[in-house]
């Protein structure tokens, strides 16, 4: 009886002991492969998981689409768009009003009503938390506004609260790098720029890798700081939030795309030096529209601009205003009264005209 009561205790024991190393077994797979599932999905952390799906990629003129996150109550506090032209070395800082009314296509309307049919087709930035989760905010908003603005963002870049407040500080309608963020990459080389943006990376989270994003470090060194551009978005503040001027956003993006210079894109954002103030202007009509040079005219001398003449052109069939100087410098500030205008040197200008502006069929909607 003794040896059979010993035989049964053995063979439980055998029996539990072989249990309780298959469940730690299962225990340490189970763990291992989780841990190679985060790894590889980079989500050590869950709490922190962050959709990322839509790819960063490296573009001559590269969008980089800035979110300012308040880590604590998972809503955004700030959007700006970064712009760099790696060919002119031309940096522009767009700050995009948090209220800004941003309007869905069709087809990514239907698109994102798939996730959640309660999404308005037209929405701002500070509305995303009642119809997007916090982890879909990055994906949705460039998608939102590649499609609003006709732009293909590269990347996109979270910045919390804190990070984002020792690199920006606001300046009226918009944002500004710090003046000691200013005075400190002003005073950089290549290889400072990257141990300057390895530090950054180590605070941020990014669509783009590092190693991507290094290579715009030959144009981030050649970048003359004093001439950065900083703006808010053209358009205006309405009762159901600020409206886009989308035709003259877009030619700032096109633009920026045919490697204008920061003078160029300062004349058309509003922000040239008034070279042109105490200078002769003549106006020529080449749109074939009644009274537009007259319409001109008046805009420009209520601006404090002195328009000698204005005229028909030898066309009427201009397409986008030119705006013909006789020196170099001259012109910029004209450039944001108008849709669509270029600057160009004119070496045969009449005698005494500084000036001389032949306006085209785009400024029909002035």
């Amino acid at each position: 009886m003794k040896k059979k009561s010993g035989q049964i205790f053995i063979r439980g024991f055998v029996k539990t002991f072989l249990s309780v190393c298959a469940l730690v077994l299962i225990f340490f797979a189970s763990y291992k492969l989780t841990g190679v599932y985060l790894e590889k999905n980079g989500e050590k952390n869950s709490g922190d998981k962050i959709n990322m799906q839509r790819e960063g990629r490296i573009d001559s003129v590269a969008f980089n689409l800035i979110f300012c996150l308040n880590e604590t109550s998972k809503e955004l506090e700030q959007v700006v768009l970064e712009t760099l032209n790696t060919k002119t070395d031309c940096l522009v800082y767009t700050t995009i009003p948090m209220n800004t009314r941003l309007a869905m296509s069709n087809e990514l309307y239907q698109e994102f009503c798939q996730n959640n049919s309660d999404v308005p087709q037209i929405i701002s930035f500070d509305s995303f938390k009642d119809y997007v989760k916090p982890a879909e905010y990055y994906d949705f908003a460039a998608k939102l506004v590649d499609d609003a603005l006709g732009i293909d963002i590269s990347y996109y870049t979270i910045v919390p609260l804190d990070v984002f407040a020792d690199v920006f500080v606001k300046e009226k309608d918009h944002v500004e790098l710090t003046e000691t963020v200013k005075k400190t990459v002003s005073e950089f080389d290549e290889t400072r720029i990257i141990n300057y943006l390895t530090d950054f990376y180590k605070n941020t989270k990014s669509n783009l890798s590092l190693e991507q994003r290094l290579t715009y470090t030959p144009a981030l060194s050649k970048v003359v700081w004093e001439d950065v551009i900083y703006h808010v978005i053209p358009g205006q503040d309405e009762s159901m939030g600020y409206v886009i001027d989308t035709e003259k956003s877009t030619a700032i993006w096109d633009a920026m795309r045919n490697n204008y210079v920061a003078e160029e894109i300062k004349g058309l954002v509003g922000l040239a030096e008034r070279v042109s103030l105490d200078k002769n202007i003549i106006i020529y009509n080449g749109s074939g529209i009644n009274g537009l040079a007259s319409n001109i005219q008046d805009k420009l001398e209520a601006e404090g601009y002195t328009i000698s003449q204005i005229g028909n052109y030898t066309s009427s069939d201009v397409q986008n205003t030119i705006i013909q100087v006789k020196e170099k410098g001259l012109g910029n500030d004209l450039i944001s009264y108008f849709k669509t205008a270029t600057v160009e040197i004119n070496e045969n200008m009449p005698d005494g005209v500084d000036i001389q502006i032949i306006l085209g069929k785009s400024e029909s909607a002035s």
